[in-house]
């Protein structure tokens, strides 16, 4: 088994060249010496949580990278647990989702999906989310019927976890408008609807 300081450091220097600083620039933002720096990158010395926490936000990347992923952290106790983590997803540049509910008489009886398009080029993470949620479901159904060991999907869980641990996620730009600017902007998009709808059916009508 590797050193994890060693590990640590490698990931540190891997995240700083990605960043384009030098060691003497990233001394200088973690308020450190130059030599303490470099006993980082090479894993000579332990670092604290609280450093690599700072190290997280000089560097731009989750504490997480650094130390790997561990889902124990995951509080998911109640609805309002599960409904905080849709908010927090539907806040993510890199992903997305759309609802389709199903009605039918009895409201007990309405079905509710969640479809995240694959093919969606404006949302790099949505195609490894697809292909991994297709996996789940394989290994899943074989768990549950015994074909597959659940000491198996567990190794699997902590695979794909590691796997895609460097997949970051940016924050979304959210607009806080007041009433005037918010009508303003829904009239916009409501307006450029009508004409991509309107263009549709003259293309409709052309090829008739």
């Amino acid at each position: 088994m590797r050193n994890l300081h060693i590990e640590i450091g490698e990931k540190i220097t891997e995240q700083r060249k990605l960043k384009k600083m030098n060691q003497t620039e990233f001394a200088a933002a973690l308020n450190k010496s130059l030599r303490t720096v470099q006993k980082y990158e090479s894993g000579e010395i332990d670092i604290s949580i609280s450093t690599l926490q700072e190290i997280s936000e000089v560097l731009e990347v989750p504490i997480s990278y650094f130390i790997g992923y561990d889902s124990t952290h995951m509080k998911v106790d109640s609805l309002s647990d599960v409904l905080a983590f849709l908010f927090k997803l539907d806040r993510k540049n890199e992903i997305d989702f759309k609802i389709e509910v199903e009605k039918a008489t009895d409201i007990h009886n309405w079905k509710c999906s969640i479809i995240i398009n694959g093919n969606d080029e404006k949302h790099e993470v949505n195609y490894p989310l697809v292909q991994t949620l297709k996996e789940f479901q394989k290994n899943r159904d074989s768990a549950e019927i015994y074909w597959m060991s659940y000491q198996d999907f567990d190794n699997w869980e902590e695979k794909m976890l590691n796997r895609h641990s460097t997949c970051f996620l940016t924050d979304k730009k959210i607009e806080y408008l007041n009433t005037e600017e918010r009508l303003k902007k829904f009239l916009e998009l409501d307006r450029q609807r009508v004409e991509e709808i309107a263009a549709q059916q003259n293309d409709g009508d052309d090829e008739q």
